[in-house]
Parts: C-alpha cells; structure tokens; sequence
C-alpha cells in the first residue's frame, strides 16, 4: 500500500482509539453481566417519583420538634417521653460502665441453653440494637432522629449506643485476637467497620450505622425471613456489569450493604471478619495490591468496608451454588437470608412518608394494628431501614454522574489538542520532507545535468 494511504489510515486509527479510551468506557465482558436495576431508581420509583425528602419533613413524621445543632443522648430522650409513653419506647443503654455487660447478658439469655424452642423462632435474634456515635453529648440532628426512630418502631427492644472506647471494649472483651489489627487501623471509620461484624458474632442483634433510619419495626423484618434466618444481610446496589460497578466507585457488582446487619451470635460469615481483615492489612504490607492503584476511599471498602464484607458474604453463598444473578430479588441461602435492594438500600431522599407515617401510627397504636398493616401485599416491598448518606459519595448520585462526566469531558479537551498538535506536526514533516526532497532532487539536477 502506498505510504500516502498507509500515514492517513494509520493517523485515523490513533486518533480514534485515543477518543474511544478517553471519552467511553471499557466494553462490558458478556460472561459477567446480569440483568439489575439501580437501587436508587428502584426507592425513587416506590416513593412515586416524589421531590427529595428533606430532613426535616422526616423529624415531624417521627413526632420530634425541630431538632437544635446538637443535642444530647439524653436530651433526646427527654423529648421522645414528651411525646410518646414510656412504655412505648425501647430502653435506651449508653452509660460506659454498663452497655458491655448489658449487651453480653440480653444477648445469652434469648438462647438459654442454645434452645430451639418456638419463641425463639418468633424472634430469631436477640432484641438488640447497636449503634455507635462519636459523642453521646453532641449528637447532630440527622443522628438524633436515627437513634431516635429505632427507640420508636422496636418497643420491647434495649437500643446500645457506644462510643470509642466501649467499641475497644468490645473487641478486648471477646476478640482479643483481633485487637492488634483493630489498633492498627487507621481510622476510627475502619475500626468501627470491624467492630460492627463482631458485635454481630459475640451479640447478635441488629447492627445500625448513626445515620440509618429505622422504618419498619425489626420484628417484622423477622416474619419476612419466616424466622428461619440467622443472619439478614441486604443488597446495597446491583449493577449489569463489573464496568459499570467501578465507574460508580462500587466496589463490587453485587455490593452488600455493610450499615445495617442483623443476625443471631456465631454466624460464620460475621465472625470470620477478623480474620478476613487480618490477612487483608497482612498482605497491603507485603505489597499485594500496590499494583491496583486504589485511593483511599477504595482501599477502605478492601480493607474494612463493603468490599471485603461482600467478599465473606459472597464465598457463603457460592458455598451453596447460586448463581449471582439469582440474588437481586433476594433469597434465602441456608441460614442466611439475602434481603433485595430496597430493603436495605434506600436513601432518606427517597423515603415514603406515607409509608412511614401509617407505619409508627401502627406501632403506637398496638400489635395488632401493626399485623393488619404488615399483611397488605404493598408492605412486603416497604424498606426496612433509609438510610442519610453522611459523608458518602453517593449522597446524590446525580451529582456523582454530572462529575464523572465533566471528568470525561475534560479528559476529551485535553487529549484533542494532543492529538490535533499531532496531526499538525506529522502534515507539516510531510511537506518539510516533500520540500527538501524537491530541493535536494534540484540541487541533483544541476551538479549533474545530463
């Protein structure tokens, strides 16, 4: 082929495979994809395609008053007594010296004996809620009305709120194996991701991060697993393909929700946390992942977070042989039940108000209000939890599309002129060549006339 083809096919190539890679991405892989819906579209399509929830549409609905910049522990209690009955709340346990002693003595005496009698089937997990904060005497307004919707909807229950050191207490308590590692994590973040599973392990119970909203009372989270679970774990997020996860910082394509568990003491995919954590930090030492290029938000859903939580999760169920595309709609897998994406996975932006406001008058109003409620067809797709979001990056995730594709388009301005300057310079060595070679072929011309 002539080399006045061959330059401009050739320069077409290029320049099409850099614009291909700059501004698209990567070609899904058909072998891994499956058939998912966003969670996000999902919860925006039950609440009706309704405007964001703000937060203070939802502090009414719980029957608080507006909430200041900080308030106590206890100052929220003092509010929710002046609102509802005492007896009509979960007990509240946040002082240092008891809420260990407290969790260790409620979790042992639902399982006398490790019996199998029908009550504990009625409630396949110890009535507990753990939930930690950073300052019981500084609590914000989205973690006032967190705790406070779990001491509203679970009457009956004991609602443990820890601080650091009671979390340390915890692992040196029962895992003292675990502690070195938990010492040396480097974030309080990642210290409470690994407490949270093992408070699981040693307690059993509900765990809940300071920003999940309780919607639907947790012993009706119980009559959906049909009490035969002893562990809930739901579905954050799904998406077609492994691609598709990455682009939208997911850590995986089937990513389990790590801020709200729930299971009995001693379930394997909880208490092998530690040392799935161990040999994860042990092997970042050794260098194993240098090569992945992960930032920091990455390399804590590895490490602690989603990531490796999804990792445990995951080798349980492959145990059992399902495939990954059978678990969106949510299945139960042994002992473990997988909830779907939104019974877990909602944001608070998305909340139906509807749902929860016939939900807490249910609650307040008896039991069995509560079971007439729960037996209508359109409950059984209602979220367990909503959860705000604070500090994520998927606070709005319209707002991480728009980014991502500004991230594109600059990627695209900044190659074009690369490529153009290119261009330019390849066309005008061409002419300069062109130029010299007709020079040279003269000067030939007259040193050597026929």
């Amino acid at each position: 082929m002539p080399s006045r083809v061959v330059l401009p096919v050739f320069l077409l190539s290029t320049i099409n495979w850099a614009l291909w890679n700059a501004c698209s991405a990567a070609s899904p892989d058909p072998s891994t994809s499956i058939n998912a819906t966003d969670t996000f579209q999902l919860c925006h399509i039950y609440n009706q395609n309704r405007s964001h929830v703000q937060l203070e549409q939802l502090v009414k609905v719980y029957g608080l008053p507006n909430l200041p910049a900080h308030v106590s522990l206890e100052g929220l209690l003092g509010l929710l007594r002046k609102t509802y009955p005492l007896a009509q709340l979960a007990q509240v346990v946040s002082s240092p010296a008891n809420v260990l002693d407290v969790a260790a003595t409620l979790s042992k005496s639902h399982f006398p004996g490790n019996s199998e009698s029908s009550a504990v089937h009625q409630h396949p997990f110890p009535r507990l809620v753990h939930i930690t904060v950073p300052d019981k005497n500084q609590l914000i307004p989205p973690q006032a009305l967190t705790i406070a919707s779990w001491i509203l909807l679970n009457p009956g229950y004991t609602v443990l709120v820890y601080e650091d050191p009671e979390v340390r207490g915890t692992i040196e308590r029962h895992f003292p194996q675990h502690l070195q590692a938990f010492d040396a994590l480097p974030s309080s973040v990642e210290r409470t991701d690994l407490w949270r599973y093992l408070a699981i392990c040693a307690y059993g119970g509900v765990y809940a991060d300071s920003d999940v909203a309780c919607a639907t009372p947790v012993d009706h989270w119980a009559d959906v697993s049909s009490g035969h679970a002893r562990l809930l774990v739901g579905i954050e997020n799904a998406f077609s393909t492994p691609e598709e996860a990455k682009h939208r910082t997911y850590a995986r394509q089937v990513q389990m929700a790590q801020w709200t568990i729930a299971g009995r003491p001693g379930h394997p995919v909880t208490c092998r946390m530690g040392d799935y954590v161990r040999r994860h930090m042990q092997r970042e030492q050794e260098g194993v992942f240098s090569k992945e290029g992960w930032d920091t938000n990455r390399a804590v859903l590895e490490r602690t977070g989603p990531g490796i939580w999804t990792n445990s999760v995951m080798e349980y169920i492959t145990q059992h042989s399902v495939a990954l595309g059978e678990l969106l709609a949510g299945r139960q897998v042994d002992d473990m039940r997988l909830l779907p994406q939104m019974a877990f996975g909602c944001p608070t932006i998305f909340a139906n108000l509807e749902h929860l406001q016939r939900t807490i008058k249910a609650v307040t109003s008896g039991t069995h209000s509560m079971r007439m409620l729960t037996s209508e067809p359109s409950y059984q797709m209602a979220p367990y939890v909503y959860h705000c979001f604070l500090g994520s990056w998927k606070v709005d995730e319209h707002e991480h599309e728009q980014y991502l594709l500004r991230v594109r388009a600059l990627r695209c301005l900044l190659i074009a002129p690369v490529v153009g300057a290119l261009v330019v310079g390849l066309v005008l060595f061409r002419k300069y060549r062109r130029r010299k070679l007709g020079l040279s072929g003269t000067l030939k011309g007259h040193l050597h006339p026929n």
